[in-house]
């Protein structure tokens, strides 16, 4: 049986409430329906409207049951939240997504993914939002009065919209415990299959954006942050719990993903390429003095810009230097990710009339022979018509 509704005042507050369910209930809920005038504030009663003075869940799609308190109600919108271990509502999408990127999709692919079908959990939270209008309300539940109150209202409404007060509720239905099936809702098996907390994702972000390069320093710095600032004076959630305690690979791509936002974003790939007017543009156009910095070339540059520019090559060799020493693949990998950006930054501020620059491709490296390697015996030099048989080359060898 269902838990009784909870009825709200503002999305905020519905926002909150769920929330702190999927915090207790170690659950995640996503949207599966949301109708357009729910976020909106655009709403207004207009003629025809269904006028409503209770409402039972029992009678359609197990909504939240509104009670008789006489005033009348409207609905406005609904929004229906499933459970995110429930049914893969874009199975169907994906499927004919795999089979247009694969040509070489064979039957037994096709047959595993039929048969690994899961209803998954059925869970639903429902939410209703209706308008109330307190200045109709009737004294007793009959049906006299009930209509009286609804034809006044209807000629209120057709008349002057504006003029009739309405209040804004939200009727949430939350599912009980008996609901979730296929997983569970309590101890260490729960807190592995919880999603990673907004918060908690946008602090892993902003850290990749200043600077943080390393999974394990994230770690450190991601725990810190749960137990020093969301639950400060507070008792720590366990380290079990994925929410609040993401694991490696959580935090690795989350890492990948702001890194990518960063390349997209600040570092547009077009402005890389200088801009290259079209023949007949630069014919009909005079050609414009170029900048100083532009036509400037090394040798003329001022000596506290060759200063700078010898401290940054410096560094540059330095760096050079320790990359060959270090041996850890995972952060060379996030350390060539980081040049890259470097790279493609250095790259703006560059004159254009220097054109792209091409790294230089890798050579491959020759084996260094072994001090102890034994040299193998040379053999003896011989004619070049030793072996042929005919008299001929007997001649020429005597």
């Amino acid at each position: 049986m269902a838990e009784a509704a909870t009825v709200l005042r503002s999305k905020g507050a519905v926002e909150n409430f769920v929330k702190t369910l999927e915090e207790t209930t170690r659950t995640k809920y996503i949207v599966h329906k949301s109708d357009k005038h729910f976020h909106g504030t655009a709403w207004q009663p207009s003629n025809p409207m269904r006028v409503r003075w209770e409402w039972s869940h029992e009678s359609a799609q197990k909504t939240a049951s509104i009670p008789f308190d006489g005033v009348p109600f409207v609905f406005i919108a609904y929004q229906h939240l499933g459970c995110h271990l429930g049914r893969d509502r874009s199975r169907q999408q994906k499927m004919r997504y795999a089979v247009a990127k694969q040509k070489e999709f064979n039957q037994k692919n096709r047959r595993l993914i039929k048969t690994t079908k899961k209803l998954g959990c059925p869970a639903v939270l429902n939410i209703s939002r209706i308008a109330k209008f307190p200045d109709y309300k009737v004294a007793d539940n009959k049906d006299s009065q009930r209509r009286k109150m609804v034809t006044k209202l209807k000629e209120d409404v057709k008349n002057d919209p504006s003029s009739v007060r309405w209040e804004d509720f939200f009727y949430v239905r939350t599912p009980a415990i008996e609901d979730h099936v296929g997983h569970p809702l309590c101890g260490q098996d729960a807190g592995i299959h919880e999603p990673v907390d907004e918060r908690v994702k946008s602090h892993i972000i902003e850290l990749t954006k200043s600077g943080v390069r390393r999974v394990s320093e994230m770690r450190q710095h991601s725990r810190q942050f749960v137990e020093r600032h969301l639950f400060k004076d507070e008792r720590p959630p366990s380290p079990t719990r994925r929410r609040f305690y993401p694991t490696d690979k959580d935090i690795r791509n989350l890492m990948g993903k702001a890194k990518e936002s960063v390349r997209h974003s600040s570092i547009d790939q077009e402005n890389l390429q200088p801009f290259r007017p079209l023949a007949s543009a630069a014919a009909s156009q005079p050609p414009a003095e170029a900048p100083a910095a532009s036509s400037q070339s090394p040798a003329e540059a001022p000596p506290a810009t060759k200063a700078l520019r010898r401290e940054c090559i410096g560094h540059l060799k330095a760096i050079m230097d320790y990359v060959n020493l270090i041996k850890d693949d995972t952060y060379l990998k996030e350390l060539r990710n980081t040049i890259k950006d470097l790279h493609g930054q250095v790259a703006l501020q560059a004159p254009v009339e220097a054109g792209p620059l091409l790294l230089p491709e890798a050579t491959k490296k020759r084996k260094a022979i072994p001090s102890n390697a034994v040299p193998l015996p040379k053999q003896p030099k011989e004619h070049a018509y030793a072996n042929r048989g005919d008299e001929k080359a007997e001649m020429i060898k005597n």
